[in-house]
């Protein structure tokens, strides 16, 4: 790919693959290849890493004096890393420092490393675990927002529903109060109708058509009026 940052990782990944099957010589073929890409990359972390390994296999090949010196440049370069950033890196270098004091026969100093590799260790467990309770903390304040959102979702659907079923009412009020009084209208006009046939029908019934005058059965209704009076 000609990525000098890929060329790099690859290397230490197959060097840290040999590593792991205890073949050396492979191992530090790898890293001499990943050594000529070194100068491209500008992570420190990343040359941090190449040292520990480099440290390693100067152990694994007992060359001791070397890796008192890579020892020392990697302590350099970790003082630039914020403490909670480099405890992996102490970790390693503080197992390494231990396995070269018992290498050397100072016994002793290998028990002090060990003794702050213990410490480290427990410092990376206790980061560890802050750094996954702010994460699961995290989770849940975004959770709960999310929940909340639902919740206020679900509030503003159900608000929704409630002013259509109240606009529905008032429509359905509003044509029953129409149909009323259209029915009202309807009811007056038929009452009036009946009012103005039952007056033409009465006076039918009681005038003669021609003249206009009461007829006998209007004559007879007033007699039997007057004679009651």
């Amino acid at each position: 790919l000609n990525t000098p940052s890929f060329d790099y990782y690859a290397y230490i990944i197959l060097t840290q693959g040999y590593l792991a099957l205890d073949n050396l010589v492979e191992a530090e073929h790898f890293l001499n290849l990943s050594a000529s890409w070194l100068p491209e990359i500008e992570d420190i972390k990343s040359i941090i890493r190449y040292q520990l390994i480099q440290a390693q296999i100067e152990i694994e090949k007992n060359e001791l004096d070397l890796a008192l010196q890579t020892f020392d440049s990697v302590e350099e370069k970790i003082k630039s890393i914020p403490v909670q950033n480099s405890i992996t890196f102490r970790l390693q270098l503080t197992e390494l420092q231990s396995r070269h004091a018992i290498l050397t026969g100072e016994f002793q100093q290998a028990v002090a490393f060990q003794q702050a590799y213990i410490n480290l260790n427990e410092q990376y467990f206790n980061q560890m675990r802050e750094l996954s309770r702010s994460r699961y903390k995290v989770q849940f304040e975004l959770k709960k927002t999310e929940l909340e959102n639902q919740l206020l979702e679900k509030d503003k659907e159900l608000k929704d529903a409630r002013l259509t079923e109240f606009e529905q009412q008032e429509v359905l009020q509003k044509t029953i109060m129409v149909s009323v009084l259209l029915l009202s209208v309807v009811f007056l006009l038929f009452a009036w109708r009946q009012y103005r046939l039952k007056r033409k029908f009465s006076v039918l019934a009681n005038t003669d058509y021609l003249t206009g005058v009461a007829n006998r059965r209007k004559i007879m209704d007033l007699a039997e009026l007057q004679w009651q009076e």
